[in-house]
């Protein structure tokens, strides 16, 4: 019996939440709070040292209002100067999160309809180190709705409103921007006539300083706007204080669901989309898209998916002097030492991986462990079953505790031993995360030397009382032995290789455990993700 293919939907583009429609869409103008009292900003001051402040900045006038418009002003997509690919990167699917313009996030299954992330166009070559750059410097989310008027005919993609995400070179962070019509036009399905006028919104977060509001000295989300002849408005907070593009980047951070093969559903070097059945502007993004063996032109996930490893390396550690990490830490984004601690033993965001041709690792093990022991995950699980979508640890959580561990606070045997509180599990648990509370609110942020030492002694100081203390003697051993200075480990590691290879015999990689583990996963998640708005994936066929 042939295997169920993975659900049309199941993998959305989560990049710069195309997953969740207009994630940092804003409705017409009555949708936001009054800005009185707000400081004003000029328009110079409007944009962040980024590639649209590049183009826009003291030029209103050219503020786009549709993707056709954007993607000519700022040379990307079918504009892009790059011969063998047009950064056009498209995933299909069978549903849409937008019923309409004011019905947000409303998953229906319809009709097959592209959804697409657009890049910076890399026109240095790939011998060139600072060519990623170019790419993850500037992105841009295009998603289906059946509401188009020419969605019978297949052309599904909307071009307004368009949700971009550019990367500031001061401060290593992604600033949001929205663009659409400045007059929103009585037909939310209308195709803009050339030269519409445009309008655009910039989303952040900030500190709320507004004399006499609520929430003062408290983050919250807030959006100016600008457009030609009205300069720009008073900051103002999302009618009820929502958080629009934070949502679902949580961390301001870029979003890929699925950030390895076999990509499911996006066009790549696994499968490909006829656009045979596409019209219009659709049929043109995805043409431009899909392999050519006449042009060589091919946009592949293959080539999306280390662009967005790439943005997210860069956007957690920054340059040297910025990005998230030190940002973070410093106070200037929300939750401090404490908020880069929760991706060492929690997490803040998670990826997908397929339950395909084999199970992830992650529905076993922590792949930290399972790598060091040589231990693979199960073959192909029968054809007569259904592939699925296994939340697993998030690449901004990797690169965090990375960079925690490059600058001194934690040290490579402290991160081992982390994993090791609970080996069984990468994501969801409670025992690692119950560590966090643990070592207290006062951590000393400024020195890194000193966060160790309280990690290490605080998980040390724990060790006797975790639950497997008593049944795994040679795992508790090799905890202790990594947070013990100046002893030798090789043979507290073989010890524990040992007794985990055993333990791997006796698992129980049945069916029933399978659905047992993947309902648990899925549960976890969607707690983790309560609001309508958020960036998970279809989960289920």
């Amino acid at each position: 019996m042939k295997r169920a293919p993975l659900a049309r939907g199941a993998l959305l583009v989560a990049a710069l939440a195309a997953a969740t429609a207009f994630a940092c869409g804003v409705a017409p103008e009555e949708d936001v709070e009054d800005g009185a009292g707000a400081q004003q900003v000029s328009e110079a001051t409007f944009y962040g040292d980024d590639r649209v402040g590049d183009v826009l900045r003291g030029k209103p006038e050219l503020v786009p209002a549709d993707f056709p418009t954007f993607e000519k002003l700022f040379a990307v997509g079918r504009a892009c100067a790059r011969a063998d690919s047009k950064e056009i990167f498209v995933v299909e699917e069978e549903q849409t999160r937008l019923a309409g313009v004011r019905e947000l996030h409303e998953v229906t299954t319809t009709k097959l309809m592209p959804r697409a992330v657009v890049t910076g166009c890399n026109t240095r070559g790939a011998a060139d180190p600072s060519g990623p750059e170019q790419s993850f410097s500037l992105m841009a989310a295009l998603i289906s709705d059946p509401g188009m008027h020419a969605a019978a005919q297949g052309d599904t993609m909307r071009m307004w409103p368009l949700e971009v995400m550019a990367l500031d070179r001061k401060t290593g962070l992604y600033n949001f921007y929205l663009f659409e019509p400045a007059v929103t036009p009585q037909d939310p399905f209308a195709e803009l006539p050339a030269g519409t006028k445009g309008r655009v919104t910039r989303v952040y977060r900030a500190v709320e300083k507004r004399p006499g509001l609520a929430g003062t000295g408290e983050w919250n989300v807030f959006q100016r706007r600008l457009e030609a002849g009205r300069g720009v408005t008073a900051e103002a907070q999302p009618i009820g204080g929502g958080n629009r593009c934070f949502n679902c980047h949580v961390d301001g951070a870029p979003l890929l669901n699925e950030v390895a093969d076999p990509w499911r559903n996006w066009v790549s070097s696994k499968q490909s989309m006829p656009s045979s059945a596409m019209a219009g502007v659709t049929k043109s993004l995805v043409d431009e898209a899909v392999p050519n063996p006449t042009t060589g032109r091919a946009s592949l996930a293959n080539d999306l998916e280390p662009i967005m490893r790439a943005a997210v390396s860069r956007y957690v550690s920054g340059t040297g002097r910025n990005g998230w990490a030190r940002a973070t830490l410093a106070g200037d984004l929300p939750g401090g030492l404490t908020r880069a601690l929760e991706s060492v033993f929690c997490q803040t965001e998670v990826n997908y991986a397929s339950a395909d041709e084999s199970y992830p690792i992650e529905m076993f093990l922590d792949p930290s462990v399972a790598s060091a022991a040589s231990l693979v995950p199960p073959s192909s699980y029968g054809d007569d079953r259904v592939a699925f979508q296994v939340p697993v640890r998030g690449m901004r959580d990797k690169a965090t505790e990375r960079w925690l561990v490059d600058n001194g606070y934690l040290s490579a045997a402290t991160e081992m031993a982390i994993r090791l509180v609970d080996d069984e599990r990468d994501i969801f648990s409670a025992t690692r995360c119950g560590l966090l509370a643990k070592l207290g609110s006062e951590l000393p942020a400024t020195d890194p030397t000193q966060v160790h030492d309280r990690i290490r002694a605080t998980v040390l100081a724990e060790a006797d009382a975790l639950p497997f203390a008593a049944t795994q003697p040679k795992r508790l051993a090799y905890l202790k032995a990594l947070l013990t200075p100046g002893i030798r480990r090789d043979v507290a590691l073989r010890e524990y290789l040992a007794e985990l290879a055993a333990r791997w015999a006796g698992l129980d990689q049945s069916e029933r455990a399978i659905k047992a583990t993947e309902r648990e996963r899925k549960r976890d998640l969607r707690a983790m993700y309560p609001r309508a708005s958020n960036p998970m994936p279809r989960l289920d066929p």
